[in-house]
This record gives C-alpha cells, sequence and structure tokens, in this order.
C-alpha cells in the first residue's frame, strides 16, 4: 500500500506515539510531506515501511529480521523502533 503524506504544521508541544509501548516522540513545528510505502507480512512486521520525501530523501529497511545478543541494547520508555524511520523523512 502507498500514499502520499503532505507536509504540515503542528502545534506546540504535539508528541508522536507510534506504537502502544514506545517512546512518545515531541513533535517538530513544520513537516516535510512524502511517500509511505507499507509492505504487510502475516506476522505483522512493524519495520518494513519505505519512505521518500520532498526533499529526494528515500529511506528503506530490510527488516532487521536477525539480531544477535551482543548487537541488543537497553531501550528507554519503549524505545522509537517503527517511528524512527518515518521521524527521518518528514524531517
Amino acid at each position: 500500500m502507498q500514499h502520499y503524506v503532505p507536509a504540515a504544521t503542528h502545534q506546540k508541544g504535539e508528541m508522536l506515539k507510534f506504537e502502544k509501548n514506545a517512546a512518545p516522540i515531541p513533535q517538530v513545528e513544520k513537516t516535510l510531506g512524502f511517500y509511505w510505502t507499507q509492505t504487510f507480512v502475516p506476522d505483522g512486521a512493524s519495520f518494513a515501511d519505505g519512505f521518500f520525501n520532498d526533499a529526494g530523501v528515500a529511506i528503506a529497511t530490510n527488516w532487521c529480521g536477525e539480531i544477535f545478543d551482543a548487537d541488543r541494547m537497553e531501550v528507554k520508555d519503549g524505545g522509537i523502533g517503527y517511528g524512527i524511520r518515518r521521524i527521518v523523512a518528514e524531517r
């Protein structure tokens, strides 16, 4: 599924929260528009989206399907996980 999210102006103090247990993130005043491609998979992988913004920046993922214990880091307040790609695209 693909769709375009237009550029926007946001209210001061607005927060983003992408998934139920994810940390809230402060929103910036103005964001770029971007194309958003959602890749749906049967097990609900939340790291399979791609973005292309109005500034020409493309963001893609390999879904991080294999993570080794030595690569794991502590997560604070649920982390930002899924939202990091969208934040990069809109800013």
